[in-house]
């Protein structure tokens, strides 16, 4: 796995146009596994019978079972909440399970024709669209094996090299019909976009090119997507991030989790399915332990792995084992050909180095003690490797350190009968492939027994393998450009079930209300709980409270029947009264949520059992991501709704809720809501605020008072009004101060001014369901010098729509007393369920 093994770069084409703007309102969504394609052996253990991921391994203290929330009733998908998420301990061990739904193929008919009649009725979003088309491709592979075969030109799969060759190869053409994948753009070569053409780990490279030049399957539009492709290449990493022997694979885990948490970040799309449509593909020994650099990579998505060992957490369910290939000149030119059998004197054939448990008890027994059966650690002076292997009927193909070997693929290119030795091993394409009918399988412990097995199969027998071999082999051959039905589609098509095998439905708000319950815990004495401020720019903390104090919908008075329990902490309150001011020492603030969470954990056993997983604060302060971590289980796994949604200071987008900032000055909305027509706002962008944080000062030194459409102010001039310049202005220049909150987010919606966000690392608020890009501007710091220039570039067809956008989606942050649907108070709370739906705890 050294560098010698990484020789040449493949050509990449890499796409240079920037993605495209999302859906205005983008819907939140979870996953559920189904059984729809039943491709494989009737054997539950080796094929795809469903889709399911693996629970984490890490202990976890004993605790009692959460209460089950009621049963919805049957709704249309867009209130279907049938899938069971799991949590752990930790942002970083939060992972879903997607449990297997059987659905017989008559019923699955009835459902998508019931479904799409209900989706007539109203807008079909994107998503449901792809889900419908999909649920087609169900019914249609299911329905293959009572079909007569499709004629095909190129190749019309048949024998029992197949488990069920029509469903195969009704599912191989859904595939071409359909299959839409999206490249994520981000990245650069060469630990992006690139890997190794040659070598055994060459998989890499050819398939990172096939899909970078590919116009067939891949798409540049990510709402047209069925799925969605990270082009990493662990083989790169380990060359240009790992440090040559010192066992430290901490890079590696950064490199992908940075780039993981980047399109996460960028995107809705790993978010919305917790990266279950997404995959990865790796040929690197190392590319299994790579993939769990990332909780969500390694539970939930599909791991294209060459290094496909259950005994190293590969799911088949899951994951897809493709083939490893040596491809020393980065071609097959020579490598695929062989004698017929009459001329294939020798019975069976190996050679190659001792590493990995099994070969060294295979040369023990065999090492040159048998003319019939060739084994060598090192082959005699001028013997030929590849001629060995035509000349040899069977090919022995024994694991080393990891299970794969391109001995195997060896073997089908040179016509001879792979013998697969090995332990915990899924060969390639085993849902759609029998490799029991072209290869041979031993168990380590018969190795002794090597030359008996083999020689019991017949002539007949024999011939009919290797005739099998001739055919499945091109399955396994590498083309520049790709054929139909070659390795590169076969691996898409192993992805393309999988995908099959997941649906991906959206999160109902309807259901929120319908069962969403949370239990208030009592302890704690004002003004450090049950209390918060209700004016000033903190008013959420304080509002939030209140509503929660006096709401009888969604609160309970009964913990065992609560799915969420909020600690109605006030940080702003704990500022003002424990804070010894300038003292700098935050010490009392920690002790003094650290002392109540000790307080609540003592008393009730629902902390404990869930270790805060299924807890909430929320806090408006600066300070409330600080004070959430003076308890390390209240800031790493419980789920924070801060205003201060900053990930360079451990916000997590998947775990925590970003929540505006609203400066209430009178207590109330009267007043601030409203403004005129687009037609009658005469100043193109406008700002005024104080000068802290790193931000404003590159904005004032810009454009203070330089330019009478970009009306910039550190001071407004006497007798202006604030809130008339808002009112007043198309946009409204929003950049963060000393924190990436602003209230002016909120008063530009109030003004029906389309906000423009000028910060780093900030997470708008309630952005899992809202399409920022749809309606402000994100402007980068870099980009301040140029704002005249993008904003004028908005035409004004473009801005009205931007406009009408903004007067739609104020209701979501205006504060109401008492609180009314889809107000702030609703879409915090909706947040909050959505996170806590991505947590399911369990009886340990």
């Amino acid at each position: 796995m050294g560098d010698k093994d990484v020789d040449v770069k493949c050509k990449i084409m890499s796409a240079c146009s920037s993605a495209k703007l999302f859906l205005f309102m983008v819907p939140l969504v979870v996953v559920s596994g189904f059984v729809f394609v039943n491709i494989g052996p009737k054997n539950p253990t080796s094929f795809l019978i469903s889709l399911s991921t693996n629970q984490i391994s890490r202990p976890l203290p004993s605790y009692r079972s959460l209460p089950p929330a009621p049963a919805p009733s049957p709704s249309p998908p867009t209130s279907s909440l049938s899938t069971k998420v799991e949590s752990i301990q930790g942002d970083y061990d939060r992972t879903i399970r997607l449990n297997p739904i059987n659905i017989a193929s008559t019923s699955s008919n009835v459902t998508a024709t019931a479904s799409m009649k209900l989706m007539k009725k109203r807008a079909i979003s994107n998503l449901e669209k792809i889900e419908f088309e999909l649920q087609k491709a169900r019914v249609a592979i299911k329905a293959a094996s009572m079909n007569d075969p499709v004629d095909d030109p190129d190749y019309v799969p048949l024998g029992p090299m197949y488990w069920n060759a029509k469903v195969f190869h009704r599912s191989y053409l859904e595939m071409e019909k359909q299959f839409k994948i999206f490249v994520y753009k981000e990245g650069e070569p060469p630990l992006f976009h690139d890997g190794p053409c040659k070598s055994i780990y060459s998989m890499e490279g050819n398939f990172i090119y096939e899909m970078e030049t590919d116009t067939r399957f891949r798409t540049n539009n990510p709402d047209k997507a069925h799925a969605f492709y990270l082009p990493l290449s662990v083989v790169k990493m380990v060359r240009y991030v790992y440090e040559r022997d010192s066992h430290d694979f901490s890079p590696i885990r950064k490199t992908v989790r940075d780039y993981i948490d980047l399109v996460g970040d960028k995107y809705p799309y790993w978010n919305r399915s917790i990266g279950a449509d997404h995959f990865i593909l790796s040929c690197h020994d190392w590319g299994p332990e790579a993939s769990f650099s990332h909780p969500h990579l390694g539970q939930n998505s599909i791991r294209a792995l060459c290094n496909a060992n259950t005994s190293e957490r590969f799911k088949p369910r899951k994951d897809v084992s493709i083939p490893e290939i040596n491809l020393r000149t980065g071609s097959l030119k020579g490598l695929v050909g062989g004698p017929s059998p009459s001329s294939r004197s020798i019975l069976a054939f190996f050679a190659g180095g001792v590493h990995g448990p099994v070969r060294p008890v295979l040369l023990q027994h065999w090492e040159n003690k048998d003319n019939d059966i060739r084994v060598h650690k090192y082959l005699p002076k001028g013997t030929s490797y590849s001629d060995m292997m035509r000349n040899s009927k069977f090919c022995l193909c024994p694991s080393g350190y990891e299970v794969a070997s391109p001995r195997i693929v060896e073997a089908l290119y040179s016509g001879c009968v792979p013998v697969l030795i090995n332990s915990g091993y899924v060969p390639p394409f085993s849902d759609v492939l029998n490799w029991a009918s072209f290869s041979v399988i031993v168990s380590v412990e018969d190795i002794p027994n090597l030359k008996t097995i083999l020689t019991s199969i017949s002539p007949r027998q024999y011939l009919r393998m290797y005739r099998r071999v001739l055919k499945v082999r091109r399955h396994f051959e590498v083309n520049s450009p790709a054929k139909r039905f070659d390795v590169f589609h076969m691996i898409l098509h192993s992805i393309w079930v999988r995908r099959l095998n997941v649906k991906i439905r959206e999160v109902s708000y309807l259901e929120m209300e319908k069962q969403f319950k949370i239990f208030v815990y009592k302890e704690g004495e004002p003004p450090l709980f049950h209390d918060g401020p209700c004016k000033s720019i903190y008013s959420m903390e304080g509002n939030f409270i209140y509503e929660m104090e006096t709401d009888t919908r969604f609160r309970t008075n009964n913990p065992d029947k609560a799915h969420a329990f909020y600690l109605p902490l006030s940080v702003v309150k704990m500022v003002r009264y424990v804070y010894e001011r300038d003292s700098h020492d935050f010490s009392p603030i920690r002790k003094t949520v650290r002392d109540y969470i000790d307080l609540v954990g003592d008393k009730y056993p629902y902390w404990n059992r869930s270790i805060g997983a299924d807890h909430f604060i929320l806090s408006c302060h600066d300070w409330g991501p600080e004070a959430s971590f003076s308890h390390p289980h209240l800031g790493q796994n419980s789920i924070r709704a801060l205003c201060n949604a900053n990930t360079s200071e451990r916000f997590k987008p998947r775990k925590d809720v970003s929540i505006p900032e609203i400066n209430l000055r009178t207590g109330s909305l009267k007043g601030l809501v409203g403004g005129p027509s687009p037609s009658s706002r005469s100043i193109l962008a406008f700002f005024a605020g104080g000068v802290h944080g790193p931000v404003r000062p590159v904005l004032l030194q810009h454009w203070e008072n330089k330019d009478n459409d970009i009306r910039v102010h550190k001071y407004l001039p006497k007798g202006t009004s604030y809130s008339d310049m808002m009112r007043n202005s198309k946009f409204c220049l929003c950049p963060s101060g000393y924190e990436v909150a602003s209230p002016r987010i909120v008063e530009a919606l109030y003004s029906g001014c389309v906000p423009v966000l000028i910060n780093s690392g900030y997470v708008p608020p309630f952005s899992d369901v809202l399409n920022w890009a749809s309606f402000s501007v994100i402007v980068s710091v870099e980009d301040i010098p140029n704002l005249k220039t993008i904003l004028t570039s908005i035409s004004p067809r473009q801005y009205l729509r931007m406009y009408r956008r903004v007067l739609k989606v104020r209701r979501h942050f205006e504060v109401n007393s008492p609180a009314k649907r889809f107000d702030v108070f609703h879409m915090i709370l909706h947040s909050i369920w959505v996170r806590r739906l991505n947590v399911k705890i369990r009886e340990v």
